[in-house]
């Protein structure tokens, strides 16, 4: 299944450092700095600081996992920054009270994998 993302609504953020395509950022225009933290919503493409960078905040979007065992309809979290989130704002399989950002619409074949996901707000 090809990867389409499907947007409802898209906003438009502030990047305040630079960020990549297909991770989550919050509003203030960075990656969220812990695991579980609430996202606005996924980068559509790669922004420098101070650049602005479209956010899809609805809909569905195309993100990028830290781990392989993600299946279709899992909820997903962002997961914390560090070796396998290097810049940080990736996803994995949502655990604990760590905020659902959103739902498995495909599976991660291997880690470091892009998935389609459904956007939970939060």
């Amino acid at each position: 299944m090809a990867l389409t993302r499907k947007p409802v609504l898209t906003d438009s953020v502030k990047a305040t450092e630079a960020v990549k395509a297909n991770r989550f950022i919050d509003l203030s225009g960075e990656y969220p700095d812990a695991a579980g933290d609430y996202g606005y919503g996924v980068t559509v493409s790669d922004a420098a600081k101070d650049g602005f960078v479209a956010v899809d905040v609805l809909g569905t979007a195309i993100v990028q996992s830290t781990a392989a065992a993600i299946a279709v309809g899992d909820k997903v979290a962002i997961a914390a920054p560090g070796e396998k989130n290097v810049d940080g704002g990736k996803v994995l399989k949502q655990a604990g009270n760590a905020a659902t950002v959103g739902r498995a619409k495909t599976a991660v074949p291997a880690a470091g994998s892009l998935l389609e996901i459904f956007l939970i707000p939060n």
